[in-house]
């Protein structure tokens, strides 16, 4: 498989989430960053989305990383700090990638 774009890795990302939410959650694009693994996108509540009131957030949705190579999708742990998790996965790609 050849790398994935960025509109792919979304449309993953989209994908992961609504196979594990009821819908209240949406990818909040303008905190999506692209990093050498793929990118990260973190997912917030509608409700926040639309309003910016902090008491719409909902907890323990951690960030979702998409690869760039196989387009592996899977959600960072919330058992730590999301940058740990964003970098194991990292490490994980590029373990893959011979580096």
């Amino acid at each position: 498989m050849s790398d994935i774009n960025a509109s792919e890795a979304r449309r993953l990302a989209v994908q992961l989430l609504s196979a594990n939410d009821d819908g209240a959650m949406r990818i909040d694009d303008r905190q999506t960053t692209e990093r050498d693994f793929g990118w990260v996108f973190i997912a917030e509540s509608d409700a926040y989305l639309r309003t910016g009131d902090p008491k719409e957030q909902i907890p323990g949705v951690g960030p979702i990383v998409v690869a760039r190579d196989r387009g592996d999708a899977a959600f960072v742990p919330t058992n730590r700090p999301p940058e740990v998790g964003i970098e194991k996965f990292a490490s994980e790609w590029r373990a893959r990638q011979g580096y």
